[in-house]
């Protein structure tokens, strides 16, 4: 491992600190990694995947 890579990892681990006032917990559709309905219900709040769940099966 280079020798930055404790650097760069305690800077980001002080970074997510500093911004997890702000996390609410969901992630944005377009920047989570994985797929599937499960993931993806994460992105929205439940009315709002009420709305945009289908009303039939795929």
């Amino acid at each position: 491992m280079p020798p930055i890579a404790d650097a760069v990892r305690t800077h980001a681990e002080g970074v997510m600190t500093a911004m997890s006032a702000w996390s609410t917990g969901s992630v944005l559709p377009n920047y989570a990694a994985g797929t599937g309905v499960e993931r993806l219900a994460q992105s929205y709040e439940p009315q709002t995947l009420a709305a945009v769940r289908p009303r039939r099966p795929l």
